[in-house]
């Protein structure tokens, strides 16, 4: 009966030791299972507030690219046949843009705006520019005065203002066409927005409108 009895007792200690390594196990998994949970979660938080900042600085850009546009657009008024080459009286030597720094824009220094004049080569086959500043140009206010009130003054370095209009005389010393012939214009100001317009030769009269 003792040998039953002491048989019993070794029996119900490997029985609960079982079963506390069962217990055991389950804990063990569940903490793991725990624990990966709060990996998972921790990643995704991070890819999520990564996204979030990414998209806040792409929005932030472009609205400061939008801004600048805005804020810095030239208006093309009109341009005008100024002079025609002595070789050939059917070609361009120059021409007159009358521009307009466009409503609601901020102030803009007269150095920071820029032309290009493109067109094809006489052989059709390749691209030549003409490029300036509106300073070195010559450009000016539509009386000749500067844009800080200076009479009879062109350009250097000076402040326009919304509405201000202007006249910017270019040298065309590469793109010469003819009647029927066409120039690319675009306008742009440094950290602004630009303007783009084609210009059509349907006249080489002295004042003959381009546009």
């Amino acid at each position: 009966m003792q040998v039953h009895i002491v048989r019993m007792t070794i029996e119900s200690e490997q029985v609960r030791a079982l079963r506390e390594r069962e217990e055991g196990s389950i804990g063990i998994g569940a903490m793991i299972v725990f624990i990966a949970l709060i990996l998972v979660a921790a990643v995704a938080s991070t890819i999520i507030i990564t996204t979030a900042e990414e998209l806040q600085q792409r929005a932030e850009k472009t609205a400061d690219d939008t801004r600048g546009e805005i804020s810095g657009k030239i208006n093309l008024v009109d341009a005008f046949v100024k002079t025609t080459t002595g070789a050939d009286p059917d070609a361009l030597a120059s021409i007159l843009v009358i521009a307009q720094l466009a409503a609601g824009a901020d102030e803009v220094t007269s150095n920071l705006v820029t032309y290009f004049i493109t067109c094809a080569n006489a052989a059709g086959d390749d691209l030549v520019i003409d490029t300036n500043t509106i300073d070195a140009a010559g450009a000016s206010m539509l009386d000749g005065s500067d844009g800080d009130g200076n009479a009879a003054t062109a350009f250097s370095s000076d402040s326009l203002e919304s509405g201000d209009t202007f006249k910017i005389p270019i040298t065309l010393a590469n793109c010469q066409p003819n009647v029927g012939g066409k120039l690319q214009l675009l306008v742009t100001v440094e950290g602004g927005g630009e303007t783009e317009a084609e210009l059509e030769v349907v006249s080489t009269t002295v004042g003959k409108s381009l546009v």
